[in-house]
């Protein structure tokens, strides 16, 4: 039978408080490590208990957001808000009502539907499908990975005042990359930007966009 004295009690004692300490310093930094892990975008929540693919899939209405063009040096601005918006440019301001859902699947197929309405005049409606993924990190873009996801149209059509039209593309090589500016299990964030320049005729068009839109889950 081993007889501890005091003085190597009082070690003891010691020695097992530090192992303690040390144990708790380490499940904080694994804790640290993996809330930072899950945190992709500038204003994401510091801890997530569902996977970034899990919150992304889902019903999703747009709740507020502005989109701004610019063609050849003409700027029109579309914002969103409650259910009313407002579109903007050198002509003047108009306003309308509108309805914007997107659907996400587990799958990485993804449903959207887009209804604007002015004063007066007859509902046009945007419908679109295709594929979903999340962009790998890419440090010449400044992106994290999973930071952002690309939205690839393979279905598209637009009715309005009893037209319409649709395209198809079953093989699409281009996409629309929406960076995750917030993302929680309620509300997704996203901004979008491109620049493109067309020449037909011997002249060039330039158009620009730059759009953030904040969605809320149905």
């Amino acid at each position: 039978m081993n007889i501890l004295l005091p003085t190597q009690n009082k070690h003891q004692n010691i020695m097992n408080k530090k192992l303690i300490q040390l144990m708790l310093l380490c499940a904080v930094l694994s804790t640290t490590v993996l809330f930072t892990a899950c945190k992709k975008g500038e204003n994401d929540p510091g801890i997530s208990l569902r996977s970034r693919k899990s919150r992304v899939v889902g019903e999703w209405k747009l709740r507020k957001g502005t989109v701004k063009s610019v063609s050849n040096g003409s700027v029109e601005t579309t914002t969103y808000d409650n259910d009313k918006g407002t579109i903007a440019d050198n002509l003047g301001t108009d306003k309308f009502t509108y309805s914007m859902e997107y659907i996400f699947e587990k799958d990485g197929t993804y449903k959207y539907t887009a209804t604007e309405t002015y004063d007066g005049d007859t509902p046009s409606i945007e419908k679109g499908e295709g594929t979903w993924s999340f962009v790998e990190k890419n440090k010449s873009a400044d992106l994290r990975n999973k930071e952002a996801i690309l939205l690839t149209s393979t279905n598209y059509s637009y009715s309005y005042n009893g037209n319409s039209s649709t395209s198809t593309d079953s093989n699409p090589t281009d996409g629309e990359m929406w960076i995750i500016d917030e993302l929680s299990n309620d509300v997704m964030v996203v901004k979008y930007a491109s620049k493109s320049t067309s020449n037909s005729g011997g002249s060039s068009t330039s158009f620009e966009i730059d759009a953030e839109l904040t969605f809320w889950a149905k």
